[in-house]
């Protein structure tokens, strides 16, 4: 067992490694690709989801209604973080 633990101990560090890697890599594109999308977009899906949260009973009317003006807000700002 521990013959068999030797002989696969480096090159299963070295897949572990490359996959972080590359989980980190398609990260950065995925990111670089939300910087441009458009802050309506982006504000209408997160609407969406807190929309499916409030109906499914995880927020309350007060907490939805508060999420739905900073959304707005931030809307109106030209898309900046709804939460600063």
């Amino acid at each position: 067992m521990s013959e068999l633990l030797q002989k696969t101990a480096l090159p299963l560090s070295i897949f572990v490694a490359s996959l972080a890697v590359l989980a980190w890599i398609i990260s950065r594109i995925r990111a670089r690709y939300r910087e441009s999308d458009d802050p309506a977009e982006v504000t209408h899906e997160m609407l969406t989801q807190y929309r499916e949260m409030h109906d499914r009973g995880e927020l309350s009317q007060e907490e939805f209604r508060l999420i739905k003006s900073r959304l707005a807000d931030a809307l109106n700002r030209g898309g900046q973080d709804a939460f600063d």
